[in-house]
């Protein structure tokens, strides 16, 4: 991890080692978004959706309760909890209390029973939280949530390290290039116009 120069390459070694080292087949990494309300998945191994952009509410499940309490979680009968959950939300939706799910699907083992969950931390703040998961009930124990607690803070520091030299180079480059932004004239070219849409992350240009 402490070779890779880029967050790219730093979630894809940490997910295949993950695998390699450790024997978790199945596994996400997930980071907090900026409201701090909801953990995002940047990277996913061992499933045939990736699931890159799902999303998941601080407090809701396994990966919300550890980041919401900033602690492992860790559950044996992760199918019946996901039974429970997908229930409220249908009661939720039928209420009107929310609307009907568009977001994108969170990767999962249709038949997972056993799921870790911790927290990726760095001085003290939430980066995001790691999770694997696996068919068999009742799988991982205190030495499966220990090494995957080591992994997490490791990640968590990398994750940071990079975004304070992503940080770096963009300020430096502004600097850089602001003496001659002053002095060009500014561009008559016609207006892009830009349309977000939250739900499902798209952009749309013109």
């Amino acid at each position: 991890l402490a070779r890779c120069p880029d967050l790219d390459s730093l979630v894809e070694a940490t997910l295949a080692a993950l695998d390699e080292l450790f024997g978790f087949r199945n596994s996400l990494l997930l980071l907090v978004d900026e409201s701090g309300d909801r953990v995002y998945t940047i990277a996913s191994h061992g499933y045939e959706r990736e699931g890159v952009g799902s999303e998941v509410p601080v407090g809701d499940g396994v990966i919300g309760l550890a980041a919401e309490r900033s602690a492992p979680v860790r559950v044996g009968n992760a199918r019946q909890m996901a039974k429970y959950g997908r229930s409220i939300r249908r009661s939720f939706e039928d209420s009107g209390a929310i609307e009907p799910g568009r977001e994108i699907a969170l990767p999962g083992l249709p038949l997972a029973n056993s799921r870790i969950a911790v927290p990726a931390l760095a001085l003290g703040q939430l980066v995001g939280v790691l999770t694997v998961e696996t068919v068999p009930a009742a799988s991982y124990g205190e030495a499966d949530e220990a090494a995957l607690s080591v992994v997490a803070s490791l990640v968590a520091n990398a994750i940071e390290t990079i975004r304070a030299e992503e940080r770096a180079v963009t300020a430096t480059a502004a600097s850089l290039s602001a003496p001659a932004a002053a002095s060009a004239p500014a561009s008559a070219g016609p207006a892009t116009h830009v349309r977000f849409f939250a739900v499902d992350g798209s952009t749309f240009l013109d």
